[in-house]
């Protein structure tokens, strides 16, 4: 036993709970876009290996979608 782990209050020994504090870590690295390389300012609710979590919301609308797909299509 360590004194660490444990108390002694009046003669008898108590473990001692130690509670964490969930804090989360905000990154503090610059973020940029995958799709435009601007940097952006990434909503801490974003899951990791969502579109959210990689591209800004200029990069997210419907438009830059279309604009993608259209330009990903080769006609030959």
């Amino acid at each position: 036993m360590s004194s660490t782990d444990y108390w002694i209050i009046d003669d008898e020994i108590v473990p001692m709970v130690i509670i964490q504090n969930n804090i989360h870590k905000v990154e503090t690295d610059d973020i940029y876009c995958s799709r435009c390389n601007k940097q952006f300012v990434r909503n801490p609710n974003v899951k990791k290996g969502t579109a959210q979590y990689y591209r800004c919301n200029k990069c997210l609308s419907l438009k830059t979608t279309v604009k993608d797909f259209l330009y990903s299509c080769n006609i030959m």
